[in-house]
């Protein structure tokens, strides 16, 4: 999912697109947008979906994840790339309405976001991001 919001605006409403990946069907794609969106209920829906004003898109793509330690990233490609260049350590808590903030994780510091999708194109560096897994759920 990539998004952005305006902290100008009332509310701050995010508008999002979801990126499914090209494997799945056109019923899985549209299952799976509602699923990550809070749409079906589950865990999203509780962590923060109310935030979400608008779904832009969902739409298929060519999916890459890494899970190494130091070398995680998300590639959608000709969409997303977002590489983590190592963990941020910190005795501090810090938590939000980011997704998987309810398991266990840690804060990795990023060499690149860049999104050009949809709507969206910014690129960031040395952003802060969190690794955990997730069982998103609907329901």
């Amino acid at each position: 999912m990539v998004g952005n919001w305006d902290e100008d605006e009332p509310g701050a409403p995010w508008r999002v697109g979801v990126y499914v990946d090209s494997g799945a069907s056109d019923e899985q794609r549209e299952v799976l947008g509602r699923i990550v969106t809070g749409r079906e209920g589950g865990t999203p829906r509780r962590q923060y979906a109310g935030a979400i004003s608008e779904v832009l898109f969902v739409a298929p793509a060519a999916i890459e994840i890494g899970h190494d330690s130091g070398r995680q990233h998300i590639l959608v490609n000709g969409h997303v790339d977002v590489r983590a260049r190592g963990r941020y350590e910190t005795n501090s808590t810090v938590s939000c309405g980011v997704p998987g903030h309810d398991r266990a994780g840690y804060e990795v510091v990023t060499s690149v976001l860049d999104v050009k999708g949809g709507p969206f194109a910014f690129s960031f560096e040395g952003r802060c991001g969190f690794v955990a897994s997730f069982d998103y759920r609907s329901g």
